[in-house]
């Protein structure tokens, strides 16, 4: 039976992603990084602090009526309206807090709000039901999970391991490791390397932080193996993937998606074109 890796647009081998929370005005530094290494972050609001901002002479967040220009090019999630525990809230509490949040967050900046990022880390069954419920389809959390250090796409959407914090003493160990091996190589792997980075832009206090972070932008950018999508972009590739039609023994692909779909095989790389149909 064939086995296929999935690889990113253009057959690229591998992917980076920043996924930053909570708004706060250092973001804005951190987005002239971004732009300047042409990278994508997506970036995790609760909207209340930023209403709560408005108004304020020097406010810690970004204000709700800056945050449609600060993070242009970039991708807006939900953080939860207030911030909470949602763990510790009822169902009907914690679906408004996602709501609500959503909500706010569409009419200030004109974008589809389709991601989160659980607040404090905190969730439960609960908690996911109502994101479902509420439209949303990705969720990260903040707490390492048994795959963290690793660079695989998630399979639970809502349940979102990452590779590390930004903080994480083996940071530069592994951009070594993602930038000089070669998934191809490694013929057991279902998907190319996803380099997935997290934290929040008040941890870069000091100016040697800040220096990390772009030390770090300098290693994984401009490379032609690497896509450098956010987080959504990521989401909406992956579920294209996973809507390919097989037949029985796989050699005959369609391609309903509105995606080109790039596979390898043996180590070779081939593209599945939108609407078509490859015969192998």
């Amino acid at each position: 039976m064939k086995h296929y890796m999935m690889l990113f647009p253009e057959g690229k081998t591998k992917a980076v992603t920043f996924s930053y929370d909570d708004a706060i005005q250092s973001d804005k530094r951190f987005i002239e990084l971004l732009n300047k290494y042409d990278l994508k972050g997506s970036f995790n609001i609760s909207s209340n602090m930023c209403i709560e901002a408005e108004g304020q002479e020097n406010p810690r967040n970004i204000k709700l009526s800056e945050i449609k220009e600060a993070y242009k090019g970039h991708e807006i999630a939900s953080h939860g309206f207030t911030h909470p525990h949602l763990d510790r809230l009822p169902l009907e509490a914690m679906s408004y807090e996602i709501y609500q949040d959503r909500l706010t967050l569409e009419k200030a900046t004109g974008q589809i709000v389709k991601g989160f990022v659980y607040p404090y880390g905190n969730y439960n069954a609960d908690t996911i039901a109502a994101l479902r419920l509420n439209g949303l389809v990705y969720a990260r959390t903040c707490i390492g999970f048994p795959k963290y250090h690793e660079f695989d796409v998630p399979e639970n959407w809502l349940e979102m391991d990452t590779t590390c914090h930004h903080s994480d003493k083996r940071l530069f160990d592994l951009a070594d490791t993602f930038i000089n091996e070669d998934p191809l190589r490694n013929w057991h792997r279902k998907t190319g390397f996803l380099f997935s980075i997290w934290g929040h832009t008040y941890e870069f206090d000091k100016e040697e932080e800040w220096e990390r972070i772009e030390k770090l932008m300098s290693i994984v950018s401009n490379r032609s193996e690497v896509w450098y999508p956010t987080t959504i972009e990521l989401y909406n590739y992956v579920q294209a993937y996973n809507s390919l039609v097989y037949s029985v023994d796989m050699s005959v692909i369609t391609n309903n998606s509105a995606y080109d779909i790039w596979l390898a095989k043996d180590g070779k790389p081939f593209v599945v074109e939108s609407g078509k149909t490859v015969r192998l």
